[in-house]
């Protein structure tokens, strides 16, 4: 019960070009974090607030949005880092909120994917993500306090601002019970 992230690395390198690159923020974008932030919510769909910005940007003695805090080595440790979380020790009650990234059709139309071709991928890479999140969650559900998993589709990776209303319920709903 591994991810592959061979296969998945593969078929993500087929994936149509306006899938693999990311857009980037104007100069009018970054002119201060009040409009990174405004360019980062139409492109994300998520309002992270500007806090979280500053954490991760120096800002430029004119205000705008500067170079990046964390150095370039720490992404790339923590996706090299290929290992399993043993939640089987865990031995308290356990809640896990496990985002699901958007449904094909939605991404083939946000990256205005056309040919078969394209749409065949997106919709293979779409199918190993889905498996290797079934597999994190069977590691999760074996924690030996219980596991509480909250399977949200379509969300962000801040779950906790794209998913609000939800987290909170299912955050009221697993404390409740832990009394």
């Amino acid at each position: 019960m591994h991810d592959d992230w061979a296969d998945y690395d593969a078929l993500e390198a087929k994936l149509p070009e306006s899938m693999k690159k990311p857009s980037s923020p104007s100069p009018a974008d970054q002119k201060s974090f009040a409009s990174y932030r405004d360019w980062r919510k139409r492109t994300g769909g998520v309002d992270i607030p500007e806090a979280e910005w500053r954490t991760h940007f120096a800002e430029n003695p004119d205000g705008s949005v500067g170079d990046r805090l964390t150095p370039g080595v720490v992404p790339q440790a923590i996706m090299a880092g290929d290992y399993k979380h043993d939640y089987s020790q865990i031995r308290v009650p356990v809640l896990a909120f496990i985002g699901y990234p958007p449904l094909p059709q939605d991404q083939i139309k946000a990256g205005h994917v056309t040919d078969l071709g394209g749409r065949t991928v997106v919709d293979a890479v779409f199918g190993i993500t889905v498996g290797m999140i079934k597999n994190r969650i069977k590691r999760i559900e074996s924690a030996a306090g219980g596991a509480r998993v909250v399977e949200m589709w379509n969300a962000n990776h801040f779950v906790f601002l794209s998913n609000q209303t939800e987290v909170l319920s299912e955050m009221r709903a697993f404390l409740s019970d832990l009394r």
